[in-house]
């Protein structure tokens, strides 16, 4: 269900979670509001990121050693 905005108020200072700016300078994109996951009291944010266009230095830290792409449909470019 998508999370209701009644939130901080309008102008009021949120500050984004760093995994999400992460996500952000690697080139994520956020594909709409967040849900309310009411099981585990939190929300979800989807957030796809083609992994072809990462910087070197993050491919080798989140892939490993010389931060090679295994071939498939799933590191195509978006």
């Amino acid at each position: 269900m998508p999370m209701p905005f009644g939130g901080p108020g309008r102008g009021a200072p949120v500050e984004t979670p760093a995994l999400i700016r992460g996500y952000l300078r690697c080139g994520a994109a956020c594909l709409g509001p967040p849900a309310i996951d009411a099981d585990f009291g939190t929300a979800h944010l989807p957030m796809p990121m083609a992994l072809t266009g990462l910087p070197q230095r993050h491919k080798r830290h989140f892939l490993g050693v010389g931060g090679a792409l295994a071939p498939g449909p799933a590191n195509a470019a978006m």
